[in-house]
């Protein structure tokens, strides 16, 4: 049984007597005490405390309550507060994680305990650095190109960019624009003015795949 479908393992009685305590607002002090362990008060004819433990799943594990009703069954009281436990979950679901954000956040110490962990737990993450390691400083006009089409590409959804993923597509071209500025252009005038024409060639032909 699960705070979904109540009402198919509830008599039909007692499920509408404990919908019309839930609307009527006598429950009262709901809270969370630990993991998906729920208590709150109950008003009626007297005060009665209800205490609920759920599964991840929000089925039904136990459940008590003070009052004498005896049955196999939820009395009105744990009916009312299953319903209001679910719209409790309803109301307070947790905001989703700016992780970006968190991560510019933190410290150097703690950024390197997140990687350190991350490369015990996740092999993938660790072949991707080495290979970004192993990479030469020099840019010639190959590499560039595949900066610059890798990230258009991560970017791209059924080959089209979205207008919220323009600054992931053009991250490849910025990293090769970077590059650009480290050079001296008494020194390096050809090799600016060749990887210069790539990133307008390689963002022109990401616009054609761009949102309006």
């Amino acid at each position: 049984m699960k705070l979904s479908n109540l009402d198919k393992y509830v008599p039909a009685k007692l499920y509408k007597r404990g919908v019309d305590y839930f609307e009527q607002n006598y429950v009262k002090d709901l809270r969370e005490d630990g993991p998906n362990r729920w208590h709150a008060i109950v008003s009626g004819t007297g005060d009665y405390h209800v205490s609920m433990l759920l599964s991840k799943e929000d089925a039904i594990l136990s459940s008590f309550c003070t009052c004498p009703f005896e049955s196999d069954s939820l009395c009105k009281h744990e009916v009312a507060v299953c319903l209001a436990i679910q719209e409790h979950k309803k109301e307070y679901v947790p905001a989703p994680v700016d992780v970006l954000s968190r991560l510019k956040e933190m410290k150097k110490a703690e950024l390197l305990e997140v990687l350190e962990d991350l490369l015990q737990q996740q092999p993938a993450v660790n072949l991707y650095l080495a290979e970004k390691f192993s990479e030469t400083a020099e840019m010639d006009e190959a590499k560039a190109r595949r900066m610059i089409r890798k990230s258009a590409n991560r970017a791209s959804r059924s080959g089209f960019i979205e207008w919220d993923r323009t600054d992931q597509a053009i991250e490849g071209a910025l990293e090769v624009q970077d590059y650009l500025d480290t050079l001296d252009l008494a020194q390096d005038g050809e090799r600016i003015i060749l990887l210069s024409l790539i990133i307008v060639h390689e963002c022109s032909k990401m616009l054609e795949k761009a949102d309006d």
